[in-house]
């Protein structure tokens, strides 16, 4: 809109110089001046056509090279030699970065991770730097979760730290508290961020109420679905302590899009369809 209203200034600029020009060419100006006012107006009307360029292709290369996606799976778990979240978030990347994909116009650049499942793991990804990169506008973590039939984009993060549960007796100003074991035993757990002002509960960056979701939602209504218990495991930790690192960013900062997605274990759904439900969801998110 600010482009759109100085470009009409420009216009109205050269409209009236060179009605001004063309006054003094009828009342009898020199050659000289006849000569300037055909150099002039040449170059007011390339001067524009160089403010469209700009204000066009320029500002939207300018755009695409300094667009970057983070994806994140897991990696070994248990008896999990591959995990399925780590094969899932290659997959995007690979979909992502082929030059037909419709979303390699938007990300310039993209960079996927394999986390360790461990506090250890979690840690090391933060202590990367990665999602300080100022050019970086999307993350999408993705983990599996066991029992679930279909993709879940979810919604929030809670603010408890993983495999931190506890049994304790209970008192009446016990916080974090879960279901009662007993009359006099609580679980409790740790948060992750234990400070004053916490927030209990941070949601997706992504603007999930866009209509645009909703019909993404309703179209795959048979493979994915809004989901609003990311756990209380790794992944839900991922989830919140991102959420948490882009919410605290200087407003300087480019925003940052974040969302966790759970995905089915593969005899259910499979990677395929699960790396191009997510593609979809981010074609969608770009409006195309």
């Amino acid at each position: 809109m600010l482009f759109l209203f100085f470009l009409i200034a420009c216009f109205v600029f050269v409209f009236v110089w060179d009605a001004f020009a063309l006054y003094r060419f009828i009342w009898g100006q020199s050659s000289k001046d006849q000569v300037l006012l055909k150099r002039l107006s040449f170059l007011e009307y390339i001067f524009l056509i160089k403010i469209i360029t700009s204000g066009t292709g320029t500002h939207t290369e300018s755009q695409m090279t300094q667009t970057k996606i983070i994806l994140t799976g897991y990696g070994p778990f248990r008896d999990i030699t591959e995990n399925p979240s780590e094969v899932i978030a290659k997959q995007v990347s690979a979909k992502i970065q082929n030059p037909s994909s419709k979303l390699h116009s938007i990300f310039s650049s993209v960079v996927d991770r394999t986390i360790a499942v461990s506090h250890k793991g979690l840690d090391a990804f933060y202590e990367e730097g990665v999602l300080n990169d100022p050019e970086v506008t999307h993350i999408v973590h993705v983990g599996v979760a066991a029992g679930v039939q279909k993709l879940h984009l979810e919604t929030i993060a809670f603010n408890v730290k993983a495999e931190s549960a506890v049994l304790v007796r209970s008192t009446e100003d016990q916080e974090f508290t879960d279901d009662k074991q007993n009359d006099d035993q609580v679980t409790v757990v740790v948060p992750i961020d234990a400070s004053k002002d916490a927030l209990q509960l941070l949601p997706s960056t992504f603007d999930l109420n866009h209509p645009r979701f909703h019909r993404f939602v309703q179209r795959n209504a048979s493979c994915v679905t809004w989901s609003r218990d990311a756990g209380t495991y790794f992944c839900n930790e991922i989830y919140y302590r991102t959420l948490l690192n882009v919410t605290k960013e200087d407003e300087g900062d480019a925003f940052k899009k974040v969302i966790f997605v759970h995905v089915p274990l593969p005899e259910v759904l499979s990677e395929e369809q699960c790396a191009e439900l997510i593609v979809q969801f981010l074609e969608v998110d770009a409006g195309l």
